[in-house]
């Protein structure tokens, strides 16, 4: 666990393992908007990086990300 101040800056990384092959897989991630906000969405080669995958993200809605 880390602890910030506000106004901080700092990475949070999501880590996926699918125990089958997928094409897409969409997840939700939930946070207090009120205390985060998001800068930036970056892909991973989880779906087999950069050239392979598009990575969209949904920021549309305050307090939820949509990947």
């Amino acid at each position: 666990m880390i602890s910030v101040r506000a106004g901080d800056r700092f990475e949070v990384w999501l880590e996926v393992d699918a125990r089958v092959p997928v094409a897409h897989l969409p997840a939700t991630l939930a946070f207090d908007p009120t205390m985060l906000e998001v800068e930036a969405v970056e892909p991973g080669d989880f779906l087999g990086g950069e050239d392979a995958a598009d990575v969209v993200a949904d920021l549309s809605t305050p307090g939820e990300i949509i990947l």
